[in-house]
């Protein structure tokens, strides 16, 4: 039996975002020590998105936790492993406890000094996904890649081929939703920059705003 994993009140989700964005536009253009930048380190960027991470998805009801340097399968020990992932959590009917589900969000980091580019981030994802429990069934899950200020987001389905497993999602301001354009398009290319890399200004932040809040409120049906 799968517990049916509670949604935040959109409002309250709106309201603790709109506040952590300030923080985040604050770290974004701090300069640390030696003049680099605070989110040219990848350890940084990844906390910063655990942060986020934990106010779409609180785990106080136990409908799932949050696991960094997680493995595709349960007890896998070695091989790759995802920076975050929000893995859902059953009832157990075999015996007591809980046993973990399938993942509804897996977030790869990169520090803004890395070679790495938003197709090699993506590739990554998309090779962890297809073991990943849950998720090689056919399962849909949300995926989120990031470079220091930079983030693209995509939802990935193991039954389709090709490009069509990971695709790339952006925002529609106009009908309020996302939409998937060309994984080649030049905004997914570009990626959205979470704030402006000065402390104090937002950025592309209302529109990553926007998409993380579908995204909290569009994981458990799909």
């Amino acid at each position: 039996m799968a517990l049916i994993p509670q949604r935040r009140a959109l409002l309250a989700l709106q309201n603790d975002l709109t506040q952590f964005g300030g923080h985040v536009h604050a770290l974004t253009g701090t300069v640390v020590a030696g003049g680099q930048a605070y989110l040219a380190v990848e350890h940084n960027v990844n906390g910063l998105w655990n942060a986020i991470l934990h106010i779409l998805y609180p785990v106080t009801d136990l409908d799932f936790l949050i696991n960094p340097e997680a493995y595709p399968l349960q007890g896998q020990q070695n091989g790759a492993r995802a920076d975050l992932i929000v893995r859902e959590i059953n009832v157990n009917l075999a015996g007591p406890g809980y046993i973990p589900g399938r993942t509804f969000m897996y977030f790869e980091g990169k520090g803004g000094a890395s070679a790495d580019t938003a197709l090699n981030i993506r590739a990554q994802m998309v090779n962890y996904l297809a073991t990943a429990i849950g998720n090689v069934q056919g399962r849909a899950c949300w995926a989120i890649g990031a470079k220091g200020d930079r983030v693209w987001f995509y939802r990935y389905t193991a039954r389709h081929v090709g490009d069509n497993r990971m695709v790339p999602v952006d925002w529609d301001g106009i009908a309020n939703t996302i939409n998937s354009p060309n994984m080649r398009a030049g905004q997914m290319l570009a990626g959205y920059r979470i704030s402006g890399g000065v402390p104090g200004t937002v950025g592309d932040w209302f529109t990553v705003q926007s998409i993380l809040e579908h995204m909290s409120q569009n994981y458990a049906s799909f």
